[in-house]
Order: structure tokens, then C-alpha cells, then sequence
């Protein structure tokens, strides 16, 4: 079975709303000290973007949509390649606050594409 840009969309969303329940009931304090959550964060961060760029490898035409996933990208090749320029407070923005955009995009794009199957 082959992969559809749908099911990397929803890899990505999927990633994203796991980053979000893992800092939900934390203060970035707890989030730096701990090394678990943090590990985790970043793993799922690695995901959205591997995804992203998956969608982008098959439907490029997404990516004016999702103004987000280059960056999503470049934070995925930071985590993967340059681990000692990890910032424990840009990876905690990225999950607290930019994230939900991201999300909210990808989300859109989803639910048209499963409207569009129903119709």
C-alpha cells in the first residue's frame, strides 16, 4: 500500500497534537528540567517535519497553504543534524505558541480533502 499526502497531513497533525498534550501541564521550567518530555517533544517535532516534507515531495502546490512547514522543515534538520543549537526556549515556543497554526492549517486541508471524498 502506498502513502497519500492525506495520510502524511495527518501524520503532521497527529505529531502536532501529541507535542501539545505532552507540554499542556507543564511551565517551561518543568519542560527544561526534565529530560523525558523534552526527548519526546522533539521526536514528534522530527515527525511534522519528515511529514511536511513528504507532502511537499508529492502535492509541492501545499505549501502556500501550510506558511508554517518551512519552518516546521528547518526545526526538523536543526533536531535531526545540529542537536548542540537545540534552545530549549524556541522548542517550547514552537510547542506552546506557533504550533496551533501550523495545526489549524492542516487541519483544513484535511477536512476538505474528506469532504471531497464524500461528495
Amino acid at each position: 500500500m502506498t502513502r497519500d499526502t492525506t495520510n502524511w497531513l495527518r501524520d503532521a497533525h497527529r505529531f502536532g497534537t501529541r507535542v501539545q498534550e505532552l507540554v499542556a501541564p507543564l511551565i517551561y521550567e518543568e519542560y527544561h528540567s526534565t529530560e523525558f518530555p523534552r526527548i519526546g517533544v522533539e521526536r514528534y517535532l522530527i515527525g511534522i517535519g519528515d511529514a511536511l516534507r513528504a507532502v511537499f515531495d508529492h502535492e509541492p502546490e501545499l505549501e502556500e497553504r501550510i506558511p508554517d512547514a518551512r519552518n516546521a522543515i528547518d526545526l526538523r534538520n536543526v533536531l535531526t543534524h545540529s542537536y548542540m543549537y537545540i534552545d530549549d526556549r524556541v522548542i517550547w515556543n514552537v510547542a506552546t505558541v506557533e504550533l496551533a497554526g501550523l495545526l489549524r492549517d492542516i487541519e483544513s486541508i484535511i477536512r476538505e480533502r474528506e469532504s471531497d471524498r464524500r461528495d
